[in-house]
């Protein structure tokens, strides 16, 4: 079974609390669950027993999160909002030419995200169009070619 790493907001903002991204996370997990993958969320995990209010602890939970993306095969990017982590995690898969596949997005976010420097852009082929989204997400997604061609 595929391991895939979950990338969503954990933090509030003006549209939703901690509380409401962490159901989010779950469900997108649970929905997930449903293509024969291993999805995993660090902050659906991590924050049974680390306080990210605390900062050593959040410091934590975000460096056991570096090391989980590194053992999955996928990042999937979920929501309409991208935060700095969510940004940090995207530029680390990157660079370790993991697949990077949008999730849950408008279009008109999907948009921002493809054009937020560069970061979707290089990383997304048009080859891969449409992969593993069948009911997770409302628009066409894309990720990165397995052999690093764009």
């Amino acid at each position: 079974m595929k391991m895939v790493y979950v990338c969503s907001p954990l933090k509030a903002n003006e549209e939703r609390s901690m509380d409401d991204n962490m159901n989010r996370a779950k469900e997108w997990c649970r929905q997930a669950s449903e293509f024969n993958v291993l999805p995993l969320a660090p902050h659906t995990i991590f924050t049974q027993y680390l306080d990210d209010t605390i900062p050593s602890q959040r410091d934590k939970g975000l460096e056991m999160g570096i090391e989980l993306l590194k053992q999955c095969k996928e990042i999937w990017v979920h929501g309409n909002t991208l935060s700095e982590g969510m940004i940090s995690e995207i530029i680390l898969a990157k660079e370790m030419n993991k697949p990077i596949i949008a999730k849950d997005m408008d279009r008109e976010t999907y948009k921002d995200f493809m054009a937020y420097q560069g970061v979707f852009k290089e990383a997304f082929s048009n080859e891969q169009r449409g992969t593993g989204c069948i009911k997770l997400c409302p628009i066409q997604c894309v990720s990165r070619s397995d052999d690093g061609t764009d």
